[in-house]
């Protein structure tokens, strides 16, 4: 029971994560956008809704991006390198302790670094597990890993349903200039997208909620402002959202950690 609580707290946290990221403080001048707009989308952009709608779309588009998460009291690292389909999450203070999930294709993994006492005779510090995803009853596996396989469609409802928004002048974020812009999102119209899109994949088992229960709960905790602070080059370098305060570096250099992916023990959730 034990892993299953620290599982489910990671994909929690990690699922707010996963919505969010494509923003935050960028030190690089190279960053190459994937399929997403490209940086003359927000350059060329007339009015200050446009230039927030394009950001969302070209931010999205960087091939690797990692981000420093300050969410709900925790604070989480999140790599992504869309090329190599890999998804690496480290929550460095989880009421749990230190952890890290890695997903890598199909596959998940979790590496406990602190084990407390209670549960050192099931679990060894340091030891990447595999997770059978299919033990996970709430389905937060899969939100989590379709939510950022797929945050290009997460952006483009952000950029569709934002309905408003105001530059508030030009700041110095990591030696860089950028613009900083308020926003106002359509919450009910954004998360109604939102479900839509990634029905299949949202949680479902005993004790999740039901989507009109979920759709209350999003819209409930959800406000509409958004922050934003943005580069020359059209790619959110911070932004402020639901509680959460967000920052990205892109094309960053990404070691994947490295074990036996084929001998690591099934993780021993209940």
């Amino acid at each position: 029971m034990f892993v299953s609580t620290r599982l489910r707290t990671a994909g929690a946290v990690l699922a707010v994560s996963a919505v969010l990221l494509g923003a935050g403080c960028s030190g690089e001048e190279n960053a190459t956008p994937t399929d997403g707009a490209s940086a003359d989308a927000y350059t060329s952009a007339g009015t200050a809704l446009d230039k927030v709608r394009a950001a969302f779309e070209v931010t999205a588009g960087q091939e690797v991006q990692h981000g420093e998460i300050s969410a709900q009291g925790n604070i989480i690292t999140t790599t992504i390198d869309t090329a190599r389909d890999i998804i690496l999450g480290q929550i460095p203070n989880s009421p749990q302790g230190p952890l890290q999930v890695l997903f890598e294709g199909d596959d998940v993994f979790v590496q406990f670094t602190d084990v407390p006492e209670a549960a050192a005779a099931v679990l060894e510090p340091d030891v990447w597990y595999r997770v059978d995803v299919g033990s996970d009853s709430t389905g937060q596996m899969f939100l989590i890993r379709d939510l950022v396989r797929n945050r290009q469609q997460s952006s483009a409802l952000l950029a569709k349903f934002t309905v408003d928004a105001q530059e508030k002048g030009t700041e110095v974020v990591q030696a860089g200039d950028v613009t900083r812009y308020a926003a106002t999102l359509d919450v009910a119209a954004y998360t109604d997208a939102l479900l839509e899109t990634f029905a299949a994949s949202l949680p479902a088992g005993p004790g999740t909620p039901s989507a009109e229960d979920m759709r209350r709960i999003m819209i409930e905790q959800t406000p509409p402002s958004i922050e934003l602070w943005v580069d020359g080059k059209g790619r959110i370098v911070r932004e402020v959202f639901a509680g959460n305060d967000t920052t990205t570096s892109y094309d960053v250099d990404f070691t994947v950690p490295e074990f036996d992916r084929a001998s690591a023990p099934p993780a021993p959730i209940s």
